[in-house]
């Protein structure tokens, strides 16, 4: 801890003293890179003496030193770092997908889409019926013109229902890895969640049209833009085929530095995505997937290097995202932001219990599995950045109301599932405690 503070420390004088970097961004964004690295590694090892996941570790560490408190980091050079989250997303992609095993998950298929279709149905409806109430006679009033007051309610009650479907597939996986956890509460999880990314993509489409409609009284649901949005994930699929096949070619004749080529081929995934603006995680959640179960020869070559890059993605990913987290949100609409939560929470548990009843599952699914849902990250500021566009009068405030709650979320959906992970008797190793 006393390492963390002294470099905290030189940073701090380094960059608020005569030595600008005004001539050199090169520079600060370099000092920042190593910043990152070493401060949330040493604070994420720390934070492992008190069992609090590495990942809430490095989102702490994001948050102090971010644009919110010390400063370190700005809103610019967040911005300047945006390659490198996507670069991270694609890594973690692959590693949800590879970490899928076909062959252990499909005797649960009637499981998985149970609860899957449970969940979203219960946080859906009950998080419309719940923040109707809120909009309409708390929120708005104050805010909109009378007459605007009950449509705005509906549509916004509705995409915020919307948006609390969303998981963190980047959080899950990586608590996995971390805990090094297997079995089936952990098989269920990380299936639900993957599969949960894909619908909520379709869904979010729907709920906007459909909310657009009701705000403005244009025109119906927009089936040209569903129909092109059935083409993106079908085009992105088709994609991640062929990145699997290009994987097993590459680690059965190549064989050697496969950190490099999966690094290669992140930055590659990236640039076609900043071209074409395909659904990028779906195709590298496909290519692990297909890797590790349709070339069992080359599948444990493939984790293996996943695993071994995992640590700096993980760091660099997480606290940029603890960075990016606006905490003047949170204080100002810290009520509301609760309220979303617990009510996210629990219909989280309401759809998790009843699709386990169903199925004759165990203490373990019913019980324990649902906080493994609580984490929220990078899909959903992205849809509550298009709220925001397409609803000027408004759209900001359910922005706000939202990004509170997944900081929450965020923070405490770590905690909560590395908690369930070893109470369920999943996780396999300990945390490493080390000597600061």
């Amino acid at each position: 801890m006393i390492i963390t503070i002294i470099i905290i420390g030189l940073f701090y004088l380094l960059k608020f003293s005569r030595l600008s970097f005004s001539s050199s961004p090169s520079g600060e964004l370099t000092m920042i890179f190593g910043l990152i690295l070493i401060v949330a590694y040493f604070l994420g090892k720390f934070g492992a003496k008190f069992k609090i996941p590495m990942i809430t570790g490095y989102l702490l560490t994001g948050i102090l030193i971010g644009p919110f408190f010390l400063k370190l980091i700005t809103v610019q050079n967040i911005k300047s770092l945006d390659l490198i989250n996507e670069i991270a997303l694609s890594i973690i992609a692959f590693s949800a997908g590879g970490e899928i095993d076909y062959h252990s998950i499909k005797k649960k298929i009637k499981s998985i889409l149970t609860i899957v279709n449970l969940q979203v149905l219960s946080t859906f409806i009950i998080t419309i019926g719940v923040f109707y109430f809120l909009l309409r006679f708390f929120i708005l009033p104050s805010l909109v013109q009378s007459n605007m007051i009950s449509p705005l309610s509906l549509a916004f009650s509705i995409l915020l229902g919307t948006i609390a479907t969303a998981n963190s597939p980047s959080t899950t996986i990586a608590i996995i890895m971390e805990t090094k956890s297997k079995g089936h509460m952990t098989d269920l999880v990380l299936a639900i969640t993957i599969l949960k990314d894909v619908i909520i993509i379709i869904l979010f489409t729907v709920s906007l049209s459909f909310s657009v409609k009701i705000a403005s009284g244009g025109e119906g649901l927009n089936l040209a833009v569903f129909f092109h949005l059935i083409l993106e994930i079908l085009i992105a699929i088709g994609i991640g085929i062929g990145i699997s096949f290009l994987i097993a070619l590459y680690y059965r004749y190549v064989k050697k530095q496969g950190i490099l080529f999966i690094l290669i081929l992140s930055f590659i995934i990236t640039g076609f995505y900043y071209q074409f603006h395909f659904h990028f995680l779906l195709t590298c959640m496909v290519a692990g997937l297909l890797t590790t179960n349709l070339f069992s020869d080359i599948r444990e070559k493939f984790l293996t290097s996943l695993k071994e890059i995992s640590l700096p993605i993980f760091i660099l990913f997480f606290t940029i995202t603890g960075a990016d987290l606006n905490m003047i949100t949170l204080k100002k609409y810290w009520v509301y932001a609760l309220i979303y939560v617990l009510i996210r929470g629990g219909s989280i548990f309401i759809g998790t219990y009843f699709g386990a009843l169903i199925n004759k599952e165990g203490n373990k699914i019913k019980y324990l599995s649902w906080v493994g849902f609580l984490g929220q990250a990078g899909l959903t500021i992205g849809f509550l950045n298009i709220i925001e566009t397409k609803f000027p009068a408004g759209g900001t405030i359910i922005k706000d109301i939202a990004l509170g709650g997944i900081i929450l979320n965020q923070i405490f959906g770590p905690i909560a599932f590395k908690w369930a992970l070893i109470k369920g008797k999943e996780a396999m190793v300990k945390q490493d405690i080390p000597t600061l």
